[in-house]
């Protein structure tokens, strides 16, 4: 995370005042430097990629976070009798959560692996249902600083201290309501 990193999270959450009230000025100035960083880009987001940077899903509980690969072979060259195979591979990661009577999947079509970062070792939160804290998009850019067009980095923080690094595409942002439907008792 570069604007909402864990140890940030952890002293806003802080017992001790003082520690807290500075970690809130310091997540205020975060928030408006991840704004700005933002802005450089919003107008060439897709809609789906803007709808979720809009999206607030703090405290949303995690439903399932999955990674489906599949790996490919391609035709790279086919003369006659001869067939070179390239390996190729697609895949998916789906996170979904549930949040004010919302329940939504994050559908990602993956440029690469999902990466998982471990929490601190001195994590003070509960590893036992998942919740999101804090997430950032990030675009991508080359080793030479160059933005590679439409490749994106979500970051997200989960209440278990892990972080999440999805490097991705191309998004769906998957809605339904829980309004309305019995609920289990």
């Amino acid at each position: 995370m570069r604007f909402f990193t864990p140890d940030l999270y952890v002293r806003f959450n802080s017992r001790n005042d003082e520690e807290a009230d500075e970690a809130y000025q310091e997540w205020e100035v975060a928030a408006a430097r991840y704004t700005q960083y933002l802005d450089t880009f919003r107008g060439r987001l897709t809609t789906q990629v803007r709808k979720l940077t809009e999206l607030a899903l703090h405290d949303a509980q995690i439903l399932a976070r999955i990674e489906e690969i599949q790996a490919v072979a391609q035709p790279f060259f086919q003369k006659e009798s001869l067939t070179i195979l390239l390996p190729t591979w697609s895949a998916v990661g789906i996170v979904t959560v549930k949040d004010e009577g919302q329940i939504r999947s994050l559908i990602y079509c993956l440029c690469d692996r999902i990466r998982i970062q471990p929490p601190p070792e001195s994590w003070p939160f509960s590893a036992q249902g998942e919740h999101w804290l804090s997430d950032e998009l990030e675009l991508v850019t080359s080793q030479l600083g160059a933005a590679l067009p439409g490749t994106f980095l979500h970051r997200i923080l989960l209440s278990s201290g892990i972080v999440m690094e999805i490097p991705f595409t191309s998004v769906i942002v998957h809605e339904f309501s829980l309004v309305g439907i019995p609920q289990e008792v």
